[in-house]
């Protein structure tokens, strides 16, 4: 069993891209947290995911958040 990965998914203006991953959702939180905190994005803009650590897999959860918004 794959253990979750998590990813920090920032809306870049032409879609989503990753930003961070992690196995512990506390340090996607964080880093989050930072972005937000810097003004570089703001929440509505940053979504977090659960994945396995598998590009393709990664790259199918992207795809679909940049088909739902």
């Amino acid at each position: 069993m794959n253990k979750p990965y998590y990813i920090l998914a920032i809306d870049y203006g032409s879609g989503y891209g990753v930003e961070f991953g992690a196995y512990d959702r506390a340090d996607v939180i964080e880093e989050l947290q930072y972005q937000e905190d810097s003004d570089d994005y703001f929440m509505k803009s940053m979504r977090i995911i659960t994945t396995i650590d598998d590009q393709r897999a990664i790259d199918v959860e992207i795809n679909k958040l940049n088909k739902k918004g």
